[in-house]
């Protein structure tokens, strides 16, 4: 008799456990997922283990649905480290309603316990949706509070990686050096080099610091059929900084500035024809107090 109430007693906590188990994982969401043509807005993320790392599938939280799943997360570790936050991302892109879909680059982070907030990541983050406990907090979260808090959770990321970056460079690219200057370098083809090189490559955001010209003459262009001349080019290297990279480093190109052939001598506006990158003249990286090392 005892031991037959000890089992009902444990039956009835198992399912009382297994119930509250089920509960822990259904969220409200900011946004109606479709099933069926049915909108839903109560999901459940239920979480399992592939290889060691953790998904969260996305299913109807109730309904003859609700073994459907509309789509999974998976774990993203190295953001869940920069973040010092649980950082998901799609297994796969999927559709959760006519015309709706969470895409591979979106970012699914764990704000706070029981809150995760889908983004789309960048400069400029967009909140898509919440899920939360109540339906008042997952509007919320999708609201001005939930874009705040990714914005200041992209910035200490960025800044950390920045950082970690900004190290790195100084251990590999300490004392580095710009070229000499050829015999065409003077201060006049220096600031003409430079505007044309401006206009060419500087739509992305950068900013040139030095130009060095390395040519000591210009070289005849010509036609490889006729050897007719068609034009002449000399080289420069450029240091430029960009937000993107730790402040105050430079990424050091090669640009080739040419000048066309009319028939009868060399005229027209000199233009910027190539812009790449060379271990000729030294690393590729180099800091702006080191712009004036030349070797």
């Amino acid at each position: 008799m005892k031991n037959k109430v000890l089992l009902s007693i444990i039956a009835v906590l198992s399912c009382l456990s297994l119930r509250s188990t089920a509960q822990d994982n259904v969220y409200f969401c900011s946004e109606n997922f479709s099933a069926s043509g049915k909108p839903i807005n109560q999901l459940a993320l239920k979480p399992k283990d592939e290889g060691g790392k953790k998904v969260l599938n996305v299913q109807p939280a109730k309904g003859a649905m609700k073994m459907f799943a509309f789509g999974a997360f998976l774990q993203d570790e190295e953001l869940s480290k920069s973040f010092s936050k649980t950082t998901y991302r799609a297994k796969s892109p999927f559709q959760y309603a006519e015309g709706k879909s969470i895409d591979g680059n979106d970012r699914l982070v764990e704000l706070e316990s029981n809150v995760l907030v889908l983004y789309v990541p960048g400069k400029e983050p967009k909140v898509k949706m919440a899920f939360a406990k109540d339906e008042a907090s997952a509007k919320e979260w999708a609201g001005e509070k939930g874009l705040n808090a990714v914005k200041e959770l992209e910035k200490l990321a960025n800044n950390k990686q920045q950082k970690e970056l900004a190290d790195k460079f100084e251990k590999d690219y300490a004392n580095s050096w710009m070229p000499k200057p050829g015999k065409l370098h003077t201060a006049e083809n220096e600031a003409k080099a430079k505007k044309v090189i401006e206009d060419r490559i500087l739509r992305d955001g950068g900013t040139i610091q030095k130009v060095v010209i390395v040519s000591d003459d210009w070289d005849v262009v010509r036609n490889k059929n006729t050897g007719i001349v068609t034009g002449r080019v000399f080289y420069t290297i450029i240091a430029e900084t960009h937000p993107d990279r730790p402040e105050g480093w430079c990424m050091k190109f090669i640009c080739s500035i040419h000048q066309q052939h009319d028939g009868s001598g060399f005229a027209g506006d000199w233009k910027c024809t190539g812009v790449g990158q060379t271990l000729k003249y030294g690393p590729l990286y180099i800091h702006t107090r080191d712009l004036n090392n030349a070797k």
